[in-house]
């Protein structure tokens, strides 16, 4: 199996997430975060080591699509449209944004990064 972490980023990563989420190497060498606790079944956060030498965090929603987190500098283009899905309103437009700007320079700062989003959006408690 690939490993694209050190094992000292590794233990920073599990050490930090591992008593909440579960958190696995993936066969690519990735390190693969899911929250048990989420009603959705193909959600799964996947932490990547980029050619460039830094990390970037995706979120899988469903089997095909994934967006990364941590878009900094995004800006809307197009129109805002409605649609109604499974009887629930929403809104969407489009954003273009430099995936540069998403990456981290550390795993400390991607893991801590990841920490505060868990908490605020997905209402998982680190302390």
């Amino acid at each position: 199996m690939k490993n694209n972490f050190t094992n000292e980023e590794i233990g920073i990563i599990f050490s930090t997430l591992s008593g909440k989420l579960n958190v696995r190497i993936n066969k690519a060498g990735n390190i693969d975060v899911v929250n048990p606790k989420s009603t959705n079944k193909y959600e799964h956060f996947v932490l990547y080591f980029t050619p460039n030498k830094k990390y970037l965090w995706r979120r899988w929603f469903d089997k095909e699509y994934c967006y990364p987190l941590n878009m900094r500098n995004r800006k809307r283009i197009g129109e805002i449209h409605y649609d109604t899905w499974q009887g629930k309103k929403f809104a969407w437009y489009q954003r273009e944004f430099d995936i540069k700007n998403c990456e981290f320079e550390t795993v400390s700062d991607a893991v801590d990064y990841f920490v505060k989003y868990m908490t605020k959006y997905h209402f998982v408690n680190f302390d």
